[in-house]
């Protein structure tokens, strides 16, 4: 069954670079034969079919499954260069046992993703990990591929993170509303640069080694614990709270690197 384009997206090189369906589409594409050029696939928000024994087009490298998409996706064969892979916000099904096509290197798990990821394996050129609003499964014992340089963390997460190891490329961080858990004793990877905290977390962090490396780092609405005696990273630039914040500034020592203070949206430079 020959699939044509709802349209074309110059952006890309090549002919049939993006194609995207609309929102009442919900019909297999097992069969489908994709045009031999195609980069970028939308299934629209609708599409809820197996996508067991597709035959993808060699070229694809971005892929979205759609909004209603809830198939389990275990044993699915992806396309060869894939490089971008949204699950779609209803997608909640096991990912142990998933084979992650290799070239991956962005992957989005949205709304409805609530599923253990203690044990799965990911591709080793994954570089960009989000986790949706429901997601609140722990962390603890995930083993993160290597080159992850950006993980996100949703709405509902609230899970320990003392005592995971995280990758060692990592470079940017962030925990979302609910999270408030003790950060004290949390072994931060040495790259990260940015960190950042939801409008729930309120723990200390004086005794917080943080990493040498880190650039910026942002406390929100909640945020009310005493500064004196923190120990700032060497290489802070940016540093932010929240509108709760209400703490004595006095004798705290700030790093000679610190550029910009901001409290509750007004910057200190």
């Amino acid at each position: 069954m020959p699939i044509q384009p709802a349209y074309r997206r110059g952006g890309v090189a090549g002919l049939h670079a993006g194609l995207s369906f609309g929102t009442s589409f919900n019909q297999p594409i097992v069969g489908a034969t994709w045009p031999a050029s195609l980069k970028q696939l939308s299934l629209g928000v609708t599409f809820d079919h197996s996508i067991f024994d597709a035959v993808w087009p060699a070229s694809l490298k971005k892929l979205s499954l759609g909004g209603s998409f809830n198939q389990t996706v275990v044993g699915a064969t992806w396309p060869v260069s894939l490089e971008h892979l949204s699950l779609g916000y209803s997608f909640n099904q096991p990912i142990l046992g998933i084979e992650w096509p290799a070239p991956l290197k962005q992957l989005s798990f949205e709304r409805n993703f609530n599923q253990p990821i203690v044990g799965p394996t990911w591709p080793s050129s994954l570089q960009r990990l989000s986790f949706g609003s429901k997601f609140n499964q722990p962390i603890v014992g995930v083993m993160w591929p290597t080159s992850l340089k950006q993980l996100s963390f949703g709405h509902r997460f609230n899970k320990p993170i003392v005592g995971g190891v995280w990758p060692s490329s990592l470079k940017e961080l962030s925990f979302w509303d609910a999270f408030n858990k003790p950060i004290i004793g949390t072994a931060w990877p040495a790259s990260l640069r940015q960190l950042s905290f939801g409008d729930k977390f309120n723990k200390p962090i004086f005794g917080v080694v943080w990493p040498s490396s880190l650039r910026n780092l942002s406390f929100a609405r909640r945020f009310n614990q005493p500064m004196v005696g923190v120990v700032w990273p060497s290489s802070l630039r940016k540093l932010s709270f929240g509108g709760g914040f209400e703490q004595s500034l006095a004798d705290v020592v700030w790093p000679p690197s610190l550029a910009s203070v901001t409290f509750y949206g007004i910057d200190q430079h």
